[in-house]
């Protein structure tokens, strides 16, 4: 088994999403960063990344993104798998930014498209120049069709040539379709890894199958095992009853705050962040905002039993 199919298999259940947090003064708060990773390993967590939205990409420039990148991967080692996140920006560029990547300590790399470049006729050949340039395992992010939102950036017939370069492992899927999904499970076996937008039902669809990923875990590194063991153990009804109250936790807390607002507010209110601010434009939590979001949270102790602890 060489290195891109051994990543391939580990990449499955929970892929927990990394903040990036800041200190009052919006530099970035590293020694927070680091505390919330060791949490998350020490907790069982065995896949993590950064993702461009969640993580906030845009809003660090290349230099933090790095750091950020080093003190992962210095907390991370070989606990667990890191998957790295790159800019939108040129295929030159890119390039360079995932060679700094590897040498960090990352195990892999969502490799973000050039800027206003998502068709899949325009993002391939950034993919297929990049995968003949770096040898760290790739995986590409696939969205919602621009021209057609009933439509994937990417059909499934289109992955079958990115697929003969051995660099391009799998895929961030946020078109979020089921039956999409399970057309490249059918299509393809388990020649790419799927991590999955965060829709735990769609999970329930796939989860059997190998190198399938979900993005969760990062409120409850115990709760998201659980609903994995409930899972492995065909305790459907239990997982669909879990998923409806994690569910109804999730837009109790949200207190009138957009979800990146909100994902600081908790981490700030666990004591991993040193604040909860965000930069502009994105528009931090008040201080009031934070209080309202960990009592919400607090009222589902079976879904947040971490902060409850506290």
């Amino acid at each position: 088994m060489n290195s891109y199919e051994n990543l391939r298999h580990l990449i499955a259940g929970p892929t927990v999403p990394l903040p990036i947090l800041y200190c009052d003064d919006l530099t970035i708060d590293h020694a927070g960063i680091a505390r919330y990773v060791k949490w998350l390993l020490d907790a069982g967590m065995t896949n993590t990344c950064l993702t461009y939205v969640y993580s906030q990409i845009e809003y660090v420039s290349e230099d933090e993104l790095l750091a950020v990148t080093k003190t992962i991967a210095d907390v991370i080692g070989d606990r667990a798998v890191f998957i790295a996140c790159t800019h939108i920006d040129t295929t030159e560029r890119t390039s360079a930014l995932i060679d700094e990547i590897e040498k960090l300590g990352a195990h892999a790399v969502f490799t973000m498209p050039e800027p206003d470049a998502w068709a899949a006729e325009q993002y391939s050949p950034h993919l297929s120049t990049l995968s003949q340039t770096t040898n760290i395992p790739l995986l590409l992010v696939n969205n919602v069709s621009s021209t057609d939102p009933a439509q994937p950036i990417f059909p499934a017939p289109a992955y079958r040539e990115l697929l003969e370069d051995d660099a391009i492992v799998g895929l961030k899927e946020d078109f979020n379709n089921i039956p999409y999904r399970l057309d490249l499970i059918r299509e393809y076996g388990d020649r790419m890894c799927i991590v999955g937008g965060g829709v735990q039902r769609n999970y329930l669809f796939c989860n059997h199958h190998p190198g399938q990923g979900e993005l969760f875990g990062q409120f409850s590194p115990s709760t998201a095992l659980r609903f994995m063991k409930m899972l492995g153990d065909q305790q459907l009804r239990e997982a669909v009853d879990f998923i409806e109250r994690r569910d109804l936790a999730i837009r109790d807390s949200l207190c009138g705050l957009n979800f990146i607002a909100r994902n600081q507010a908790y981490l700030h209110g666990m004591g991993f962040g040193e604040s909860a601010k965000l930069r502009p434009p994105l528009e931090s939590p008040t201080e009031d905002q934070i209080d309202q979001v960990i009592v919400a949270m607090k009222g589902y102790p079976d879904v947040f039993p971490e902060l409850c602890a506290k």
